[in-house]
């Protein structure tokens, strides 16, 4: 009942053949959830479409938020487009304290510039060209 290899549905009884049934929509559902390309979302109830548009939202959201993966910020509230301009520009000013190549100075608040520029002083970061 894990969904691999061929099954003689045939060769089961009634009992059999309902569990295999529950089986499948358990398993669709899992890859609706999961945002697989294995869902069929016309076998689900009202209830788990609204818990699979729930779940894609809130992977898009954390896609976002990380910078991982695809992000479509047309889905985003007002609030969450805040929130991941925040992650952004909490990631970059990380960025430039690390001294990683990302950092992005031009975009760093002038105050946020001066704590970079005191915590590595002698670092190269403060001679990059801002992009």
């Amino acid at each position: 009942m894990d969904g691999i290899g061929e099954c003689a549905l045939t060769r089961l009884n009634d009992q059999e053949r309902q569990e295999v049934a529950v089986s499948a929509r358990v398993r669709n559902l899992e890859s609706c959830l999961d945002g697989t390309v294995d869902c069929d979302q016309t076998q689900l109830s009202a209830q788990q479409k609204q818990e699979v548009a729930d779940a894609n939202h809130d992977r898009n959201l954390q896609n976002c938020l990380e910078a991982f993966g695809e992000c479509d910020y047309t889905q985003l509230s007002a609030q969450e487009h805040l929130d991941v301009a925040r992650a952004v520009r909490d990631r970059n000013l990380q960025e430039c304290l690390d001294e990683e190549e990302d950092c992005n100075l031009s975009s760093l608040a002038a105050a946020e510039q001066r704590e970079v520029a005191n915590v590595a002083p002698d670092s190269k970061i403060e001679n990059r060209t801002p992009r």
